[in-house]
């Protein structure tokens, strides 16, 4: 019998939802993280997807995007170590919205 940490991932491969299920958990851990770390700014910093092996946080105007700048390599560290998203995500880019 399979436990589910293994029949999920199989399901969504086959359904071909994987990759898709991935960037939305590399969306999720930053969202999170970012809302730790600056807590001030959940507004105008939006991580909005993950393509490419890109994570794009959308930013309100300049400001955010200074402030988002300075955590953007704890943030990929984060999502490497603590998460376990080497695979999905390998860089970050920040846009404004």
């Amino acid at each position: 019998m399979d436990h589910i940490s293994k029949l999920i991932p199989k399901t969504l491969k086959k359904h071909g939802l994987l990759n898709e299920a991935k960037a939305s958990l590399a969306v999720f851990h930053a969202k999170k993280w970012l809302e730790q770390k600056l807590p001030n700014m959940t507004e105008e910093i939006q991580p909005r997807k993950c393509q490419d092996k890109t994570l794009f946080i959308e930013v309100a105007h300049s400001l955010a995007a200074q402030e988002c700048q300075f955590v953007t390599t704890d943030l990929l560290i984060h999502l490497h170590e603590e998460c376990g998203l080497s695979q999905e995500v390998e860089s970050i880019r920040i846009v404004r919205a």
